[in-house]
Formats: C-alpha cells, sequence, structure tokens
C-alpha cells in the first residue's frame, strides 16, 4: 500500500504546478448547495404521488384531507401549476409512482373504504390515464417503488395495516408483473426509495414490529438480491423522501417522535452519506417531489396538524472544471468518504503510464499534495493535519482525469 502524505510545498513548485493548471485549463469550481422556494402546490396535500417526464413535473392524489384524484404540471421554467386530467382511477393517497419511457404510472394506495392493487399510466403528450395490468401482489399503500434499465420496481408498504416484504417487477412492454426477491421477513411500510445506475435502493420506514428503521439496502437486478449498505445517519424515521439524481441519492424529512427538515446525500461510489442543507421548510413527513435535471423538487407532506402546500426548490452543491484540451475522464473510488484520519483510494482499471499521479487540493484550489502511481495498490491519504471541509481529488493518467469530492470531518 502507498502512502500519500501531506506535505507543504516549496515556492518554487507551487509557481511550478500553478503554471501547470493553468496551461491545462483546468479550474475548480464549487458552490454549496440551498433551497429556493417556488411556487406553491395549489391545495395543502398529504401523501400524495409525483413523477417528472422531460422538463415537467407531475404531482396529484393525496389527502387534502378528503381523498382526491386531481393531477397538476409543474413548470420549473414559468415557475407555475397547471390542472391536468384527473387521475384515472378511484381517489386516493399513498399510491407509488414511477416513470417508464416518458409515461408515467401511478399504482396501489389506500381511501376511506379501500385498498388498492390498480396501476395506471399517464401519457402526458395526450393528457390521458389508460389503466394497466392490476399490481401483482396484495393490495397496499406507501409502497417503495425505482426503476432501472426500464422496468419498474415495487413493492414492500402496508395493506392499511400490517407491513409487507414482497417485491415485483414491472415489464412495461409486456405489461406484465413478476414476483422477485423479497425485501425483508419483517417487512417495511413507509420507506424511502429510489435508484441510481443500475441498482435500486430502500431503506428507513417502518418494520413489522412497528419499529422505526435507518437500515438501508441495494437492489440488484441481474442478481435479484438485496445487499445492506451504510446505515442512514439521520436516525431512524418513516414518510421520509428518497430522491435521486444521475449520481447521487437523497433522503430526508419524515417524522419519528417528531418531525424532521435535515437533508442528506448518498454516494454509492464510496457507499457513505454527507448531511446537506437542510430542507427550506418547515418540518414535516409524507412529502411528494420528483427530479428534473440536476434539481430536486419538493413539497407539500404534513406535521400532525397541518398539511403544507410550499413547494421547494433543491440545487445540490456543484464542482465544475473548465479545460479546453479535450481530455477524458476516469472512474475511481474513494473510501470512506466522508473521512476522519484516513481514505483509501482505488483506481480500479485506470491504465497506468509514466505519468499517473494523484493531486489533491483545497476548496479554492489550492494543491495540497501530489504523488505519482506506479501500481495498482489501494493509495492511502492521510487527512490528519488538515482541517475540516471540502477538498478535491484530481487522478491524471495520460490525456485523462476525473475529479471527485472529499469531505473531512
Amino acid at each position: 500500500m502507498q502512502a500519500l502524505g501531506i506535505r507543504a510545498l516549496t515556492p518554487d513548485a507551487m509557481k511550478k504546478i500553478i503554471y501547470l493548471i493553468i496551461l491545462s485549463c483546468c479550474v475548480i469550481h464549487s458552490r454549496a448547495d440551498y433551497w429556493t422556494q417556488k411556487a406553491n402546490f395549489p391545495v395543502p396535500t398529504v401523501f400524495a404521488a409525483g413523477f417528472a417526464i422531460g422538463d415537467s413535473g407531475y404531482a396529484g392524489t393525496g389527502a387534502i384531507p378528503s381523498y382526491v384524484n386531481t393531477f397538476y404540471k409543474y413548470d420549473p421554467a414559468a415557475n407555475t401549476w397547471t390542472t391536468k386530467s384527473n387521475f384515472g382511477g378511484l381517489a386516493r393517497a399513498g399510491a407509488s409512482s414511477f416513470v417508464i419511457n416518458n409515461k408515467g404510472y401511478v399504482v396501489n394506495g389506500i381511501s376511506q373504504s379501500f385498498v388498492f392493487k390498480d396501476c395506471w399510466e399517464y401519457d402526458p403528450a395526450a393528457d390521458t390515464w389508460t389503466q394497466k395490468a392490476d399490481f401483482g401482489g396484495l393490495e397496499r399503500a406507501s409502497a417503495a417503488s425505482f426503476v432501472v434499465n426500464g422496468k419498474a420496481y415495487v413493492g414492500i408498504g402496508d395493506d392499511g395495516i400490517i407491513p409487507l416484504s414482497d417485491f415485483w417487477e414491472y415489464n412495461p412492454v409486456t405489461n406484465t408483473w413478476q414476483q422477485k426477491a423479497n425485501f425483508s421477513t419483517l417487512g417495511r411500510t413507509r420507506a424511502a426509495s429510489f435508484s441510481i445506475g443500475n441498482k435500486g435502493y430502500v431503506g428507513c420506514g417502518q418494520d413489522g414490529n412497528l419499529i422505526y428503521r435507518q437500515d438501508f439496502w441495494e437492489y440488484d437486478p441481474a442478481q435479484n438480491s438485496w445487499t445492506q449498505i451504510a446505515n442512514f445517519p439521520g436516525g431512524v424515521r418513516m414518510d421520509p423522501a428518497g430522491l435521486a439524481t444521475s449520481n447521487y441519492g437523497y433522503v430526508g424529512t419524515g417524522v419519528v417522535s417528531v418531525h424532521q427538515s435535515d437533508w442528506w446525500q448518498y454516494d454509492p461510489s464510496s457507499n457513505s452519506w454527507i448531511q446537506k442543507a437542510n430542507y427550506g421548510g418547515a418540518a414535516r413527513g409524507a412529502t411528494t417531489g420528483f427530479v428534473i435535471g440536476n434539481k430536486v423538487y419538493l413539497g407539500t407532506g404534513g406535521n400532525g396538524t397541518v398539511y403544507f402546500q410550499d413547494w421547494w426548490e433543491y440545487t445540490p452543491d456543484s464542482v465544475t472544471g473548465t479545460h479546453s484540451d479535450g481530455i477524458g475522464y476516469l472512474s475511481f473510488k474513494i473510501s470512506p468518504n466522508p473521512v476522519r484520519d484516513f481514505c483509501e483510494l482505488s483506481i480500479g482499471d485506470i491504465a497506468l503510464t509514466s505519468e499517473t499521479s494523484f493531486n489533491l487540493f483545497d476548496i479554492h484550489g489550492k494543491l495540497i499534495a501530489s504523488q505519482h502511481v506506479q501500481d495498482r495498490q489501494p493509495v492511502r491519504l492521510d487527512f490528519r493535519q488538515l482541517d475540516p471541509g471540502v477538498y478535491f481529488l484530481e487522478v491524471r493518467s495520460g490525456t485523462s482525469k476525473g475529479i471527485k469530492k472529499i469531505v473531512k470531518d
């Protein structure tokens, strides 16, 4: 194992490095994450369903507190809500939703008199709802849902009383449901769920013993298996929001003994969580939301006494590079991240050259340390002498490079 020490640089060395950075036209910029309040959702609502198609978001159903089947379209460019065709099924709350091939789907849910298993497809171009094959399992509400490789995965939830454990795959091409590996023998309901790449993620919620949980699990459709990952660090809770951008998952809000407003980012490449800026509105659970581009939209929900209709846009923190040499990008892993004392870097299948190196920068772009790499052994970085904060690790090999953020606790 190689050790990358954090060492001071001489003035001459610093001038040379600055010159090389300018020459390669690679400038690192960072901006903190933040929430911006947007136009209110049309009515105060809890347990609504939401999804995004293209540049628009859609949300509807839920309880106000009476159960409704109304649906609305959100235009982030105009910051406006427009009434669309009512949801095709009966009024309900606690339905699950997903998007495949530019069609939205709403399935399951509960009302004062019924628990549902019907599934409906929304066509935004025609503004119409079409009933599809019923969900494969029992009727339920508050189920988890995510999409991987053009198929939806829906499961757990409760039948109105008892948390369930089964999971099902929906194929929109054949309009069929197929049962997959169970999530948990104890069952789970009112959990957070999202997908990143080829994996789905489910965690938190309430189990069959009516205990609030903070464990998180990764589902691999190719293996039809569940693997436990790092626990959600915000603590046990049910009714949290769960959403994902292309690279990160986000979980927050929800309720334990009191309602929460914290917000956390999950990085699957390092199996780690980082706390981010708290949700912009009041603490709550049972929200709805969707992701458009790289921004999260989240709102509605309740706190046990108040039903909310405020709506918020979340902008993740950004790290960008400007460059003109047409270089490619490398992928590597950092663990653990955040780091307290030491972390390890794994370069994977990066092609090694005589110029393969690691460069560590602080948030201002100042080079803190640099070292060439001769083999594929994990590289150990010593952060003990560095101040808490944000750092960036650059890996260069030949004409390619990659950059990742490291947080020092």
